[in-house]
């Protein structure tokens, strides 16, 4: 059974990187005696939520990482947010009316919508942000935008999109609730420059950003500029960056930290059997794969170019690892059987969903081994996997280590920050990436932006022939049913091509102090702050 291996590790950390984890660790665990620390709770009117991350650049342009995401909901709003419930109007008063040939849609703004700096949400700054999110050099946007050719202010509280290509409305309202329809200040961008701006970024919400010490904290207060500010009953909501589960969770017990979304599966007992403690979980949209990089030798925003490598070159190395990788193991040992089994991007939550995209290769170790060896490369066949340091990461390399021995890989876990591991990516300074995302509502964000031959978020610089086609063809149809019959084809040319290793789909489990009240989450599973309020004793 996998569950009775001993897994051993051959891992390649910074040392640097050892002794910073080591301090923040022991640190962080003194804190969770609760002997001399501040409890956030009790404090009345500010909130500590635990991040698995860095953020990095909070520049929502800019942005790549998972952990950046969540804070974007309390001080940088979307046009539209992805709730649990459905995507809802935030900086917008209702859904995009679309024009017949659905080549132009308006979206109405709130009037009474203002930035952290006192300048108003309006029309101009809407053009102003989507064109930034489009233009800027490095922008992590560009495929969420790719269907948009031109902004054009109507009035005031009114933008008219007008599209390079027919975009069905779902797939619309998912990237304006996404990074993609984040709406920052023109004033503050302009005045503070890009480096100023992702320092210190100005945009509306409930909150505005006050400060951060980076690998530690991102410090939020009451905006009062906010159009609902009234019903915001929070001072100050304190984002802390602890990527040890077990450190989060004796913080959360401790009540050092009051909100810890990702939870680790293996942590639930111990918060059910806290008298004090409440979880919420709900199923994901995401999921968490190995990408290869295949043509990524000069940067995840320059054209593909394939690597002069077995695994980027040989389509049955990459199928030969998939083959000896046990799905099922990994979500019994490292996640206690509470995630599920992935094989691709489709939620199978979606309306999209069907037996097709929810296929893959199961786990076949000798054929495995049969494969890898018909490929001629030389035995063992040495590959490694880029990681950041969560432990629950490094559990799930340690086991595909051990799985592809017994195939004929050496496997080398290169384990790194986040945000460090997410830089890598972009450079190409990588030769398999353990990767997550959260997912959205529509498959479009699920897809696309990792595939799509242009786009700077296709790491691993996969292409195939009639794919951006396919891609292009999947956003544009509005009809349910071709929609769903075209990713079964892209989820095929995808499963064909091993152009990744689908693992797990995660289950949202969010930890939270039970004087909270109020809390709302996104359907990526994030948490939004905007009406928590802190119960009296």
């Amino acid at each position: 059974m996998a569950s009775q291996k001993n897994y051993q590790t051959k891992v390649r950390i910074p040392a640097r990187s050892v002794a910073v984890t080591a301090m923040v660790a022991l640190g962080l665990t003194a804190c969770a005696s609760g002997g001399s620390s501040e409890r956030t709770a009790a404090d009345g009117r500010k909130v500590a939520i635990g991040l698995a991350g860095e953020p990095g650049n909070l520049d929502p342009t800019l942005s790549n990482s998972l952990s950046s995401s969540a804070l974007y909901p309390a001080f940088c709003q979307m046009l539209y947010n992805e709730m649990r419930e459905g995507t809802v109007p935030v900086l917008a008063t209702k859904d995009p009316e679309f024009s017949k040939d659905m080549k132009s849609a308006r979206v109405t703004l709130r009037e009474d919508a203002k930035f952290a700096d006192g300048t108003p949400v309006n029309a101009e700054a809407v053009r102003f942000s989507l064109e930034r999110h489009k233009t800027l050099p490095g922008s992590q946007r560009v495929n969420e935008l790719d269907a948009v050719k031109d902004v054009t202010v109507v009035d005031d509280h009114t933008v008219e999109l007008t599209f390079n290509y027919p975009i069905a409305p779902g797939v619309l309202k998912s990237n304006l609730a996404s990074r993609g329809g984040t709406i920052m200040s023109p004033t503050a961008v302009k005045k503070l420059g890009d480096e100023g701006f992702a320092a210190a970024p100005v945009c509306s919400g409930p909150f505005k950003f006050a400060g951060r010490v980076a690998q530690d904290n991102v410090t939020l207060v009451k905006d009062p500029n906010y159009f609902d500010a009234a019903n915001v009953h929070l001072d100050k909501v304190v984002y802390r960056v602890i990527p040890d589960s077990a450190v989060r969770i004796a913080n959360l017990r401790s009540g050092d930290l009051d909100i810890i979304d990702r939870v680790s599966p293996t942590d639930v007992p111990t918060i059910e059997a806290s008298d004090r403690l409440k979880i919420e979980t709900f199923p994901s949209l995401g999921h968490v794969n190995l990408i290869f990089n295949i043509g990524n030798s000069d940067g995840a925003a320059k054209p593909a170019k394939l690597l002069d490598d077995p695994i980027a070159k040989n389509a049955d190395v990459r199928r030969a690892l998939e083959l000896a990788i046990d799905r099922d193991a990994i979500n019994k040992v490292v996640f206690g059987g509470k995630y599920e089994t992935a094989c691709g991007f489709m939620a199978p939550t979606s309306e999209f969903s069907t037996k097709e995209s929810q296929s893959c290769p199961g786990y076949d170790p000798a054929a495995a081994k049969e494969l890898l060896k018909s490929t001629g490369v030389g035995l063992p066949f040495h590959i490694e996997i880029l990681m950041n340091q969560m432990p629950e990461y490094r559990r799930v390399g340690e086991m595909i280590q051990q799985m592809a021995k017994e195939a004929g890989f050496e496997v080398t876990l290169n384990i790194q920050e986040s945000t460090t591991s997410a830089e890598a990516t972009q450079q190409g300074k990588f030769q398999v990436y353990l990767n997550s995302f959260t997912g959205s509502a529509d498959p479009d964000m699920n897809v696309a932006r990792f595939y799509e031959s242009d786009t700077p978020t296709n790491v691993g610089k996969f292409v195939a022939d009639g794919l951006d086609d396919l891609l292009t063809e999947a956003r544009s149809e509005a009809d349910t049913g071709k929609r769903t019959k075209l990713y079964d084809q892209i989820h095929k040319i995808i499963t064909d091509a091993t152009a990744s290793i689908y693992l797990v789909r995660p289950t949202n489990i969010i930890a939270y102090n039970g004087k909270l009240t109020g809390l709302t989450y996104r359907a990526t599973g994030g948490v939004v702050p905007t009406g928590i309020d802190i119960a009296a004793k």
